[in-house]
């Protein structure tokens, strides 16, 4: 999976991604009434490099954008983006480099999984490693909630 993710990085923005990241599904909110197993096994992978533009290059599936930080609001889709970005905001921090990035979901579409909780810790993992911010996990997993 991942190297499937590498190369789609590179035939999409022709050159290697620097960084790649996990999310298991279990991150997602999942129903309380039961246990789904094996979560770990699903998720989302990410593969994302910096940019220097203030700009952000998303391609998930066949869906391709490429939009200022402070327009993501804009865009429908890109709202679990955007939600990040103001939670990193909220918490002092300046997202300023911008990110070329590239989702994978592993997630199955059924009863219980969703695909947004782990996009979003993805997300908030990728803006901490490329803008330098040092967050812990916890403070990371907040910030995607």
């Amino acid at each position: 999976m991942l190297r499937k993710l590498h190369e789609n990085f590179k035939k999409i923005f022709g050159e290697e991604s620097r960084e790649s990241f996990f999310a298991t599904a279990r991150t997602c909110r999942l129903s309380e009434e039961r246990v789904i197993e094996n979560t770990e096994a699903y998720g989302t992978y990410a593969a994302a490099r910096a940019r220097n533009d203030g700009m952000i290059s998303v391609s998930m599936g066949e869906n391709k954008w490429t939009l200022p930080l402070d327009n993501l609001d804009k865009e429908v889709d890109l709202e679990f983006i955007a939600s990040v970005v103001e939670a990193y905001k909220s918490c002092g921090y300046s997202i300023k480099k911008g990110l070329d990035i590239v989702y994978q979901l592993d997630v199955p579409n059924e009863e219980g999984y969703s695909a947004i909780g782990s996009l979003k810790y993805a997300t908030a993992q990728a803006f901490n490693r490329i803008e330098g911010f040092q967050a812990d996990t916890l403070k990371i997993f907040r910030m995607a909630s």
